[in-house]
């Protein structure tokens, strides 16, 4: 609203909206055998283990200015301690945390030192501007010193003025230039095409609840150029989830090399002092001179002379010209094209620059640039002159119209410059300009003009239904042995998992409390170990020494619940035993502890605004973990964790809207895990399996529907004795060439499985966006024919 007041109607706002994950979450990660947090700083965050962690991007910009806005958490800081190193106009800059004095920034050479006081102690924000880039940097030479200027938590800290070194290689999160490398962990790596100090507030006040945390573009001014948010893996926000599928479902245009081509009409219909084309292309042969687009009838450049096209040596090129004075040619040194790949093209014209007003973009990345020729002049005003025909995949210069030979498609002319965002959003097909579209062609069966403007004549065209797919984002990073640790909540109960060695998994509550575990697999009573799980922290959990939570280069999975926090004593009088609950009633899962008083049928208020439809309990001081549903048959059946059982029959006992039975446990402390179904959350249900599925095949058998897609899903067959089974989203065997989640066993101290055999992988259970399918299942785990299973599948 604007210029006018809110006025208070009386109506009540909508509660905001139930997100699973502030609810849920898998962590994997790795021990290192001392104490860690397991923990991010909104959500997730990348933890780098100090020796062979980091993340490669290929971000190498052009800017006369650039940001970076971060989140770090170290876990020392010394002259080695790399945070980060990227390029820019071909200048390597190195960043590093060096210690914890007094706040401030330095410089050696092209290293740029940080001190923080609190560098090792809490999450920190960082803010670095660089300016003063010159316009390229010779390889392997030192260049003139640029300008950063460093702010810490909000506050400036100082300028160092370091000197870029000639490299390209990219953006390298967690390791330095010289092969350092980052110990600790980093959040919300923010890249920006200018200085955005004037809204740092906005930066350093970002949480999970910020409905900005995954814009790009956080300050809607086309500054933002790369978001890595760090939460499941090293990808930029904003790449399109439709990664893999076809960008056009129906068809794209062929081109013969010899008498095909599309004429768009007068070249001036476009004319525009910044005009960008983008189109995909698919060659035949890169080895002949061919026209993309030109408009070129050997005349003068006086007529608006241009083309975009293929030359001899297989890289894009163009020429441009206004005039027998002003002109200039020239070609890309960077990316060869072969034969027989989708390759995404966009040049953009701008005038305004006077001279080399022209760039290169292949698959969404500016090129490098050499002129083919000396240009002349300087331009000014309007490109795109004259009113040659512009034709696709010929020039008009009869006996030498260097046909273009292979496909096109998405061909689109704007009147403006594109920024290098949009021109990513072009080739990953995601959010595309429409802003200054002045011609699209589809070139689905013909070459109709889908803006309405100036439809084309195809000449020879054939359409095929061969398209290019969707493509990830050129940003995108590539992890190595990189761990995503951390939630969006304080965890109430934390169940972790060894994932490479045969070790039991414990289980920890914010009830029982820190360093108090039980174990599913085992029938132990409660232990106490002060180096296991040491806090429930606001981000996750830390961990000390013990090998089960922390094993020097363990693989370690923690499955991860919020409940109602740490309750006060004593806090549930429902029921005939007085209980401690926690309980998380939008989650429809709550912890419930009480001293059992012998009796079979007492009655314990469970917190839960619904009847629990699983129930786990374990008695502290003695065996068993007695796990209770109503989901099988609609009566109270009753298995156990801990071993393979099939499920019982019970009568007598009841479980209600508020209380659940005491299941004459003697006279000794209980603890609860009690679950019910969440719509678009979590589901407890039962299913019969069909054992379609054949070995070494990806076939599904049967399609379990949860309405929803789960992240986590716990599986035991009923009706005869075999094993609990885990699947996440998080441990997935990405070698395999379809979806494959790896097991675990609750009941078993077992490693985890990879699901393979006799050179084949069965992939169980796959995770859709209405559920999980069943697929390959030799050892009956999921599948068995006509036999009867219970399930907790988690968003």
């Amino acid at each position: 609203m604007i210029n006018k007041r809110l006025i208070n109607t009386g109506v009540e706002a909508a509660p905001a909206a139930f997100d699973p994950l502030q609810n849920f979450e898998t962590v994997t990660y790795t021990g290192n055998g001392s104490t860690q947090k397991i923990t991010g700083y909104i959500r997730k965050g990348a933890a780098f283990n100090g020796s062979s962690s980091y993340i490669q991007t290929s971000l190498s910009p052009s800017y006369s200015t650039i940001s970076h806005s971060l989140w770090f958490y170290a876990d020392s800081a010394d002259s080695t301690n790399a945070l980060y190193y990227f390029d820019n106009r071909g200048g390597r800059i190195d960043i590093n945390i060096t210690g914890t004095g007094s706040n401030s920034v330095s410089n050696s050479l092209e290293t740029v030192n940080i001190t923080a006081t609190t560098a090792t102690s809490q999450w920190n924000h960082l803010l670095l501007v660089y300016t003063g880039w010159a316009s390229s940097y010779s390889a392997g030479s030192y260049g003139s010193a640029i300008t950063v200027t460093a702010y810490l938590n909000g506050s400036s800290i100082g300028t160092a003025s370091p000197t870029p070194y000639g490299q390209t290689i990219g953006m390298r999160i967690g390791r330095s230039g010289g092969g350092y490398y980052f110990e600790g962990r980093v959040d919300q790596f923010r890249v920006f095409n200018s200085d955005v100090s004037s809204n740092i507030s906005t930066l350093t006040g970002e949480t999970y609840a910020s409905s900005t945390k995954s814009t790009t573009d956080i300050f809607g001014d086309g500054s933002g150029v790369a978001l890595y948010e760090l939460d499941e893996d090293a990808k930029v926000s904003g790449g399109n989830p439709n990664q893999g599928f076809k960008i056009d479902s129906t068809q794209s245009a062929t081109f013969n090399g010899s008498s095909s081509s599309v004429n768009l009409g007068s070249t001036n219909q476009f004319a525009s002092s910044g005009v960008s084309v983008s189109m995909w292309i698919n060659p035949s042969s890169v080895t002949t001179n061919q026209m993309l687009i030109a408009n070129q009838n050997g005349g003068s450049f006086e007529e608006g002379d241009l083309f975009i096209g293929i030359r001899t040596d297989g890289y894009i090129g163009y020429e441009i010209g206004q005039s027998a004075s002003i002109y200039e040619a020239r070609y890309s040194t960077t990316t060869q094209l072969s034969v027989g790949n989708w390759y995404h093209i966009t040049v953009t014209f701008d005038s305004s620059l006077g001279t080399t007003i022209g760039k290169i973009y292949v698959n969404g990345t500016l090129q490098s640039t050499s002129a083919t020729y000396a240009a002349g002049g300087t331009f000014s005003g309007d490109v795109f002159i004259g009113t040659l025909d512009l034709q696709l995949g010929k020039r008009n210069i009869t006996g030498s119209e260097l046909w273009y030979n292979g496909k096109m498609d998405e061909v689109r002319i704007y009147s403006s410059v594109l920024t290098p965002s949009e021109i990513i959003n072009t080739y990953i097909d995601y959010n595309i300009p429409t802003n200054n579209l002045v011609s699209l062609y589809k070139l689905d069966g013909d070459a109709t003009d889908e803006q309405g403007n100036y439809n084309g004549i195809a000449t020879s065209i054939s359409y095929s239904g061969t398209v290019p797919q969707v493509p990830s984002h050129p940003y995108n990073g590539t992890p190595t042995n990189v761990n995503f640790l951390g939630m969006a909540f304080q965890p109430d109960l934390v169940w972790v998992k060894r994932r490479t060695a045969a070790v039991a998994g414990p289980i920890f509550d914010s009830i029982r409390g820190v360093y108090k575990r039980i174990y599913p697999s085992l029938t132990n009573a409660e232990a106490t170990n002060t180096s296991s799980l040491t806090s429930f922290d606001s981000n996750g959990f830390s961990v000390g020494a013990d090998t089960q939570t922390n094993q020097s280069g363990g693989d370690i999975v923690a499955w991860c619940w919020k409940a109602g926090g740490v309750p006060t004593p004593n806090n549930n009088t429902q029921g005939t035993i007085t209980s401690t609950v926690s309980a998380n009633q939008a989650a429809g899962f709550s912890i419930v502890k009480w001293s059992a008083d012998g009796s079979a049928n007492g009655q314990v208020g469970h917190g839960l605004s619904a009847t629990p439809e699983l129930v786990i309990t374990k008695s502290l001081s003695s065996s068993g973990w007695w796990t209770l549903t109503t989901v099988i048959d609609g009566s109270l059946d009753y298995l156990r964790l801990d071993t393979t059982a099939a499920k019982v029959n019970t009568s007598g006992l009841t479980i209600s809207s508020t209380t659940i039975t005491n299941w004459g446990y003697a006279l000794e402390d209980v603890i609860a895990y009690c679950f019910h179904s969440v719509d678009g959350y979590q589901k407890i249900g039962s299913y019969t399996g069909n054992g379609n599925a054949s070995f070494g095949t990806s076939a599904v058998a049967q399609s379990i529907n949860t309405g929803f897609r789960p992240r986590f899903v716990l599986i035991k067959i009923t009706s005869a004795a075999d094993h609990w089974i885990i699947f996440d989203s998080v441990r997935k065997n990405t070698s395999t060439t379809y979806s494959q989640y790896q097991t675990l066993y609750p009941n078993l101290a077992n490693a985890e499985g990879n699901a393979s055999s006799g050179g084949g992988y069965w992939h169980m259970v796959d995770f859709t966006d209405t559920g999980f399918d069943l697929g390959q299942d030799p050892s009956l785990l999921v599948n068995k024919s006509g036999a009867t299973y219970i399930y907790l599948a988690i968003a």
